[in-house]
């Protein structure tokens, strides 16, 4: 029988896995929309108006990556520290 600390640390182990994919995949697809962007701002030359918008686009896009980095990051740390529990 595995005991309930094992149990918690396989637990945690399959939701870090997880998280990690999650956060993995809304990366890669935040990376697309902010290459979407770069193309746009690139084929858009003759419209400057709309650089405001692709630049917001951009703007949250790197918000989002570093909120997910940071997400990811916490999540690693409170499994890593519930191991060593």
């Amino acid at each position: 029988m595995q005991s309930s600390a094992t149990a918690a640390q396989q637990v945690q182990h399959e939701l870090d896995g997880i998280v990690n994919d999650f956060t993995h995949d809304l990366k890669s697809s935040l990376a697309v929309v902010a290459l979407c962007a770069h193309v746009l701002r690139s084929e858009l030359t003759e419209r400057p108006e709309l650089n405001e918008y692709i630049d917001a686009i951009l703007d949250e896009t790197r918000h989002c990556v570093e909120r997910l980095r940071t997400f990811g990051d916490s999540v690693d740390l409170q499994g890593k520290a519930g191991e060593t529990a």
